[in-house]
């Protein structure tokens, strides 16, 4: 008979188990950790608070002017 316990047990095997077992962890770790942090965010809120950021970015690169700034702003909170 031939038998492969020998190479499970004493063998490489132990190792691929072990290293198997902490790359599934891990990447368990990782989807719950991408679930938290995207099923956290609003949808409705979200994109309005990344527009107001955005917003924000470009007065204070000075790539609109006051007047436009605090009418888009003004858009954007209604």
């Amino acid at each position: 008979m031939y038998e492969h316990d020998g190479f499970w047990m004493w063998g490489p095997g132990p190792i691929f188990l072990i290293l198997f077992a902490i790359v599934l962890l891990l990447g368990i770790a990782v989807l719950v950790r991408l679930l938290a942090f995207y099923g956290g965010r609003s949808r409705e809120g979200g994109g309005r608070k990344r527009a107001l950021e955005l917003l924000d970015e470009r007065y204070a690169t000075g790539e609109i002017d006051r007047d436009e700034y605090l009418q888009k702003r003004a858009d954007l909170e209604r």
